[in-house]
């Protein structure tokens, strides 16, 4: 008999599902591994592709018990109460387990081709250390691959044993992040999964790199992950791609606060090119990013007041989510090389890079153009700072010859949900304060009416008293 609680069977399902069923890589065998011993217990899937195993430490009776994939679903929960799984016979194993009080006991068929279905990969005699930083590298490198593969195989990742760098590639963008130890030499090619940005991995641990045969297995905590190495596929090669820094004819360095403007606005804003998400980046005394709706003429420009420029003046056509892209992967400063030539961000460690599109389709400045600003907030240099995941900005009217902002329906042209109005020198503290000391005025009118009426209700009260002592003394005198 085995046991096992529900959370661990939800944490381990959770992961299978991120690497097998996500992104398909061979298919599920549909066999889920027991094994539990002297060392603890292990639960392990295998594909062609990739396989999974947790480790829970500790004693157990030494025992097998295979059951089919549905078993992870059906047992699942976010309680630690125990789950039983008994043999019965030589092809069936009942689970056993309380789901909120209630008794649950499901029969599954257990394959009989047990040697087959149970083998999984060999661990590596030794893990070359990385720090918990590789984890989130492969989950960047992951994000930047295609799901379908072409005659490249774009939907590895290659891994530079001698370099230390993970290479990732859909063909139009290239990310390249170095500084890591691969026990092997020469360049590996494993499959790109989803399952490196699973909640249910430790972030903050060390993580092994090993190979064994062929497989490079990553050892996380608890957890061992198997990727299939692929001898025959082919990878581009993108080193050519990569100019130096230092040859870059313009330079663009965006603030952190106009970044997170940016990443926030760039899916509101118009787009007359839905097939590339076409922006224009006017780069000419200052950084302005231009979009424009379809089917019409006056496009939207956001101004990003706190960003620089260094060198030529440049107009490019880009990809708003390659641009997203490199701001959400930290870069903050980005180098071009002409308006045909990729853009690359280059912070020492990573290399992102990707390609622009007709220089020709880059959108021209309009005297009409609906124009916003960045709007930072900066009350202390002390004060608290917001997670950039729940930070939200508005976007205010910029000054312009006209002094009133865009009307609504302009505004939502623009991409954006609200009106805007507010000139740009009125702070948040100015406004806040002009409010109190609005509601304080309301405050003390509606103080006095109150009174006002009180005084009003006495004497109403008193007239009606006299009229009916009046009324009284009319009775006693007749």
């Amino acid at each position: 008999m085995i046991t096992v609680t529900r959370s661990l069977i939800r944490q381990f399902r959770a992961v299978v599902r991120r690497a097998l069923v996500e992104r398909p890589v061979g298919g599920i065998n549909n066999r889920v591994v027991f094994r539990s011993g002297s060392d603890g217990l292990r639960i392990q899937v295998t594909s062609p592709q990739v396989a999974i195993e947790v480790h829970q430490p500790g004693e157990f009776e030494t025992e097998e018990l295979i059951v089919p994939a549905e078993f992870l679903a059906d047992a699942e929960g976010r309680s630690h109460d125990a789950i039983t799984l008994e043999s019965q016979g030589h092809d069936k194993v009942l689970a056993s387990w309380t789901d909120r009080g209630i008794p649950q006991m499901i029969r599954y068929d257990s394959p009989a081709d047990r040697d087959s279905s149970s083998k999984i990969p060999p661990l590596p005699e030794a893990f070359e250390p990385n720090s918990p930083e590789l984890l989130t590298a492969l989950r960047d490198a992951v994000k930047v691959t295609p799901r379908e593969r072409t005659r490249f195989a774009l939907d590895h990742l290659q891994l530079r044993g001698t370099e230390g760098k993970i290479i990732a590639t859909d063909g139009q963008q290239v990310l390249v992040q170095g500084g890591f130890h691969f026990p092997w030499p020469g360049d590996l090619l494993v499959p790109a999964l989803p399952v490196f940005d699973c909640q249910e991995l430790p972030r903050n641990e060390q993580l092994g790199v090993g190979l064994v045969d062929d497989w490079v297995a990553l050892q996380i905590g608890h957890w061992t992950i198997w990727l299939a190495v692929d001898r025959e596929g082919r990878f581009p090669k993108v080193d050519d791609l990569f100019q130096k820094p230092s040859a870059a004819s313009s330079r663009v360095s965006i603030e952190t606060i106009d970044a997170e403007v940016l990443v926030d606005a760039l899916p509101r804003l118009p787009c007359d090119d839905p097939a590339h998400q076409s922006i224009t980046l006017d780069l000419n005394g200052r950084v302005v990013v231009r979009a424009r709706p379809e089917g019409q003429t006056r496009p939207t420009e956001l101004i990003l007041s706190r960003s620089t420029l260094t060198g030529e003046s440049l107009a490019i056509s880009t990809n708003r989510a390659f641009l997203a892209s490199a701001l959400k992967l930290g870069f903050r400063e980005i180098c071009f090389f002409g308006a045909t030539a990729p853009a690359l961000c280059d912070d020492g460690g990573r290399q992102y890079l990707w390609a622009l599109l007709d220089p020709n389709e880059a959108i021209r400045p309009s005297v009409d153009a609906i124009q916003v600003e960045s709007l930072t907030q900066v009350t202390s240099q002390k004060a608290t700072p917001v997670p950039p995941t729940r930070r939200r900005f508005k976007l205010i009217h910029s000054t312009t010859p006209s002094t009133t902002g865009p009307s609504v329906r302009e505004a939502r042209q623009a991409g954006l949900s609200r009106p805007l109005s507010e000139p740009e020198t009125t702070s948040s503290i100015a406004r806040a304060l002009a409010l109190r000391a609005v509601v304080r005025e309301v405050l003390a009118h509606t103080n006095e009416l109150i009174r006002v009426l009180k005084r009003e209700k006495r004497q109403s009260r008193l007239v009606a008293s006299t009229l009916a002592s009046l009324k009284q003394l009319q009775k006693v005198a007749g």
